[in-house]
């Protein structure tokens, strides 16, 4: 079994964000990602899901370290996502290499 090492980048954000978040995603070279619906209890409050404005979505992109840190580096310096709740996390993943 060959493996290859990637960044995972996770992007726990407020769902009215989404379109925002992957039209600057994909500016920046992202092809591939997996958004899913988010519910949980942490800084922000409690999202349930309940209502659209009361949702988070998690995007999970898979990423070499160049393209994980210009996200990254953006995601920090930029102000247009100040004002919302929003957590990146990065994580190095082994990943199944395809012949």
């Amino acid at each position: 079994m060959e493996t290859i090492t990637k960044i995972m980048m996770t992007i726990i954000t407020e769902q009215n964000l989404e379109k925002s978040i992957i039209h600057d995603l994909e500016d920046l070279g992202v092809n591939a990602y997996t958004i899913i619906e988010a519910r949980g209890k942490g800084d922000s409050g409690i999202k349930s899901g309940t209502w659209m404005n009361d949702t988070n979505i998690q995007i999970e992109l898979i990423l070499d370290s160049e393209l994980a840190t210009k996200i990254y580096n953006f995601i920090s310096d930029t102000k247009k996502y100040d004002n919302y709740s929003m957590m990146v996390y990065l994580s190095e993943v082994k990943v199944l290499k395809r012949h």
